[in-house]
């Protein structure tokens, strides 16, 4: 079961839990975001939902998002990728 942060969201996952996750469509990493797990990688922009702080990771069940969106969900001031990549390049593996 993952990890749960001391912020006020019921579908908060911990940092370390969510840097051991990937994209299961393209392998890239993930970043929370709201009550999703959005893929770093430009190509993809898949969004996966966390349903009772349980990561919903099945491509079946995820969110194909728009270019607009999904660059204003991963350029949010707190968007860090722990490789230091720029995260609108889709490059960070």
């Amino acid at each position: 079961m993952p990890a749960i942060t001391s912020t006020s969201s019921k579908n908060s996952l911990a940092d370390d839990t969510v840097k051991l996750l990937r994209c299961p469509r393209c392998q890239v990493s993930l970043v929370q975001r709201d009550e999703s797990l959005v893929c770093l990688n430009a190509n993809c922009r898949a969004a996966y939902p966390i349903s009772g702080q349980i990561p919903q990771l099945v491509t079946d069940k995820a969110d194909q998002l728009t270019d607009a969106t999904w660059l204003a969900l991963i350029n949010r001031p707190h968007a860090v990728s722990s490789g230091g990549a720029n995260l609108a390049s889709g490059a960070n593996r």
